[in-house]
This record gives structure tokens, C-alpha cells and sequence, in this order.
């Protein structure tokens, strides 16, 4: 903003509160694999309570929440989640078809701030199918 004279009169200007930002730290990941959730943010308060989403996204576009996560880590407008991926016994392992891909998404909200933003795209793909070597 540039000002070019003074009109010695005071202005409120609105800072909206916004989610810039929602992604994986990686694009693939496997069974038992950590994966970090980024989330950034501007003019949301440091330690503002947040709600994380992961879901499962289908092909045909059904999701399926696979779990929730609450923080109130946020600092300086970001905030860094862990999440380690696992899938369910009868979904992973030797037996599990090849290829086997799932798209995850993760949905972030601060209610006090009445933000909600989700991570469409990147989605993190998690490839449930394992490669086997006998002799």
C-alpha cells in the first residue's frame, strides 16, 4: 500500500484470517510409513484450535474418515502434524492386490475462525500392495 498525502484521519483495515496453504510432506506413501501434514496460515492466532480430517477417497468419490486429529500447536502461522499410515490387517501386507492405490485427503478447520480447507489437490496416494520374493 502506498499513501501519497496524509488525511490525519484514522482507517481500520481487515486483515481476513485464511488458510493458505493445506499438503502432504510427500506424495507416496506405504503401510507403517510416517508422513508430516502441513498447514499454513495467515492472521490466525498462535495456539488456535484446530481439527485435522484424514479421509479416504475413493474412485467413484466417496470418503471414508480414517481419523481425526486435534491440535492447538499452531505458531506462527503453521502447523506441522505426524501421521503414520496404517492400514487395516485384511487391507495390507502379501495378500493385498497389486497395484492396490488409495488417494488420502486431509480437511483442516479452525472453528473459532470459521476456516475449512482440504488438501484437493495434492492427495497423498498410499499403496497398499507389497511386492514378495520366495525362493
Amino acid at each position: 500500500m502506498r499513501l501519497t498525502k496524509s488525511t490525519n484521519r484514522q482507517y481500520t483495515v481487515p486483515f481476513e484470517s485464511m488458510i493458505d496453504r493445506a499438503f502432504w510432506s510427500r506424495e507416496v506413501a506405504y503401510d507403517g510409513d510416517e508422513v508430516k501434514l502441513h498447514i499454513e496460515t495467515s492472521y490466525v492466532a498462535d495456539g488456535a484450535a484446530a481439527t485435522v480430517t484424514i479421509k479416504e477417497r475413493t474412485q467413484s468419490g466417496e470418503e471414508t474418515v480414517v481419523t481425526e486429529i486435534a491440535s492447538s500447536d499452531l505458531s506462527g502461522g503453521e502447523l506441522i502434524l505426524d501421521h503414520t499410515v496404517e492400514l487395516p490387517e485384511a487391507q495390507a501386507g502379501d495378500d493385498a492386490a497389486l497395484p492396490d492405490l488409495r488417494e488420502y485427503i486431509f480437511i483442516v478447520e479452525f472453528a473459532d475462525y470459521h476456516l475449512t480447507n482440504e488438501t484437493d489437490p495434492p492427495v497423498l496416494t498410499i499403496d497398499a500392495g507389497r511386492i514378495t520374493f520366495s525362493e
